[in-house]
């Protein structure tokens, strides 16, 4: 269980920051600017906002019926990752568009992998366990005390009757 943890959060971190770096690229003509923003790059920013903030945002739904505190701890790296490029100097950052596009690309596979495919794998883990805690024990308290076991620890407690 703790590997397609780890995968999951590995994908959505790594997607974070390429649609963080991607996002801060197309921030970059617009940072200290007081004026108003012209229609067209407000909506562009939008967007690009919407899609660097895809895999953090795929890490809370994918995971939304799990709550241990490492599942919020990820979303909250995942959406500091994200915002982590936009502290880079503007004159570092590139602004060639095939590189930002390619960058979203990568953010938006990512989100896609994170939501279907790993998070799918970590909640099939969680399941088995928690089946493995049901056949072990014997009463509705144990099994709970089991399963709460697993949702923290990510693992099956020590103490629990082989069968």
């Amino acid at each position: 269980m703790t590997a397609a943890f780890a995968i999951m959060a590995a994908i959505a971190l790594l997607g974070g920051l390429v649609g963080g770096a991607s996002l801060a690229c197309v921030l970059k003509p617009y940072r200290g600017r007081t004026d108003p923003l012209p229609r067209s790059a407000f909506i562009g920013l939008f967007g690009a906002t919407v899609l660097a903030v895809l895999p953090a945002m795929a890490v809370f739904l994918g995971l939304i019926d799990y709550e241990a505190p490492a599942t919020l701890l990820l979303f909250f790296c995942t959406g500091v990752i994200t915002a982590l490029p936009l502290l880079i100097p503007a004159e570092r950052l590139p602004r060639d568009a095939p590189l930002i596009f390619a960058g979203f690309a990568l953010a938006t596979l990512s989100a896609l992998a994170t939501l279907f495919w790993a998070s799918q794998g970590f909640r099939e883990a969680r399941e088995t366990l928690h089946r493995a805690c049901s056949t072990a024990t014997e009463t509705r308290s144990a099994a709970r005390a089991c399963r709460e076991h697993v949702d923290t620890h990510w693992s099956l407690p020590a103490d629990l009757p082989q069968t």
